[in-house]
Formats: structure tokens, sequence, C-alpha cells
């Protein structure tokens, strides 16, 4: 899931099409909560916000890089990684706040969960970097593609 909504968004940032990138993100928001997955009225909540985090994030990524605050595809690389983890464990802290009980009388676990995300953010940011640069590095080889 967060590598689709990481595709769309940059593909929509990088190509200055936010209108069409914000219509693929509904497109792919409206699959997701009512084809893919059995519906449940938490789905609606959950897939919003991490469709909205990953594409903030990607958009905080892609402004970085657009404003030449990192050099080169390993920094790049780096910054991906970075700023989807923060995201994908801000996720988890928004999410707490629509069960707020559970999120007190649970706070270890919310905790874990936090540290998880904030590893499996790191993991999906370096994934989808590396496959932005690499679709740029072929983009640039043979251009008629």
């Amino acid at each position: 899931m967060s590598s689709v909504t990481i595709g769309v968004a940059h593909a929509a940032l990088k190509g200055h099409r936010m209108r069409q990138g914000f219509a693929a993100l509904f497109v792919w928001y409206a699959i997701l909560t009512g084809l893919i997955e059995e519906f449940n009225s938490w789905l609606l909540i959950l897939n919003l916000a991490y469709i909205g985090g990953m594409a903030g994030a990607t958009a905080i990524h892609q402004r970085a890089v657009n404003r030449r605050l990192v050099h080169g595809a390993i920094q790049r690389i780096v910054l991906a990684g970075v700023v989807i983890s923060v995201a994908n464990g801000l996720i988890v802290v928004f999410l707490a706040l629509f069960s707020f009980t559970v999120a007190v009388t649970h706070a270890a676990t919310i905790m874990d969960t936090i540290y998880y995300n904030l590893q499996l953010g790191a993991l999906i940011g370096l994934a989808t970097a590396s496959g932005m640069e690499l679709a740029e590095y072929l983009k640039g080889k043979f251009p008629d593609l």
C-alpha cells in the first residue's frame, strides 16, 4: 500500500500534476478501502492516515530534493528513509488518538508499535527511494522510454 501511494505521489509531484495526483490517490484510496480489503469503518480512517501520511512524506522529500538541500543519490535515498520512517511512526500516534483509552491503558504496546513502524517505514523509504533513483537514472539514460 505504501509503495503504490509513494509512487503515485512521486509521479504527481515530479510531473507537476497535483490535480491528477490527488485524483489518482483518491482512486487508490477507494480501491484499497472498497475492493481489496473487506470493508469496515476503521479502514476509512486507517487507509486515509496511511495514504495521507505517505503522500505527505513524499511531498516533504520532493521539496527537499527540489531545493537542493541534499546532494547525490545516496543522500536522497537516506532522506527518504528518514522522512518516511518518521511519517510511518507518526501515523501510529495519529491513529492512537482515535482510541485514547486504548492508547493510555496499553501505552507500552503503542510504543512497541511506533518503534516497529519506524523500522518498517525506514525500509519502505529506502526501497521506494531506490526505485525512484533507478527510474530517474533510466529515464535519463533512455529518454525515449
